[in-house]
């Protein structure tokens, strides 16, 4: 975590940098960047407007925007802000940077950090940067007090294999650690870390398939770590709340917002 910092709009409008995990309110905050607009652009940038929190909230493409419709219609978020912050981690010899596309603020406390683009348009450069928003967060904050420590063990083995397949290096790794030859995003597709991380289970005894491994990536992107523990084992919650639920997997259906949509889940103090 000390090697990932964060830039975003202060409430007096200046920008602040700060260690990534500090207790800041993302959802609140104004966009780091603005949105191009002119003539003629390939895309189309907008605002709709979120019920959520009563306001305006910017989106670059329709793909973000039915994003933003789906973050407000869905019950388990409390408030959510486009292009949040600026997220700077080391890479090789230099710096990296990229800029989420939203930040939601779930009802638990948790965060959200989202990226969604069309999955044929995610490059190399794409995926390292996505994948760098999961690492700095599956484990701030994740709470596992409320279920079996057998249970918790698993979720955190789980982590680390998920880690290792998302971003090459293990969790916990030292700025600029390298990744083991078959998980290295640079050279394998994810596709590849996949089918070897299933591999490398199944020849210590861990009957594990290639999609095992996708299903525990996607979980861990929603949910973070409590997301690879068996749901039977955490208290059930509405997925409706505020919005019928038929409406709800409507909107969802319908706009399929992110087929390629990279989660890292971070605890912040409210």
């Amino acid at each position: 975590m000390a090697s990932f910092g964060a830039k975003f709009v202060g409430p007096e409008g200046y920008e602040v940098r700060r260690p990534l995990g500090e207790a800041v309110a993302f959802e609140r905050v104004r966009p780091v960047r603005s949105i191009p607009s002119f003539q003629g652009q390939g895309n189309n940038p907008g605002f709709y407007w979120a019920a959520t929190m009563g306001e305006h909230v910017e989106f670059e493409s329709w793909l973000k925007r039915d994003e933003a419709m789906a973050l407000d219609f869905d019950a388990e978020v409390i408030a959510f802000a486009a292009q949040p912050f600026w997220l700077f981690w080391p890479h090789a010899d230099r710096m990296r940077s990229h800029v989420p596309d939203f930040f939601a603020r779930r009802a638990d406390g948790v965060g959200v950090v989202i990226d969604c683009r069309p999955a044929e348009k995610v490059r190399a450069r794409d995926e390292e940067a996505f994948a760098a928003t999961v690492r700095p967060g599956g484990l701030v904050g994740q709470n596992l007090e409320d279920v079996p420590a057998e249970a918790a063990a698993r979720a955190r083995e789980w982590e680390r294999h998920v880690v290792e397949v998302e971003t090459g290096p293990p969790l916990g790794a030292e700025p600029g650690t390298h990744p083991r030859p078959e998980y290295d995003p640079a050279t394998t597709t994810v596709r590849e870390r996949e089918a070897a991380k299933a591999a490398e289970l199944s020849a210590v005894g861990v009957a594990t398939s290639a999609i095992t491994v996708q299903r525990m990536r996607a979980r861990y992107r929603s949910d973070g770590l409590r997301g690879l523990i068996d749901g039977r084992l955490l208290r059930a919650s509405s997925a409706t709340g505020r919005a019928d639920a038929r409406v709800v997997e409507a909107i969802r259906e319908a706009s399929n917002p992110c087929p390629a949509m990279f989660a890292a889940n971070k605890a912040v103090a409210r």
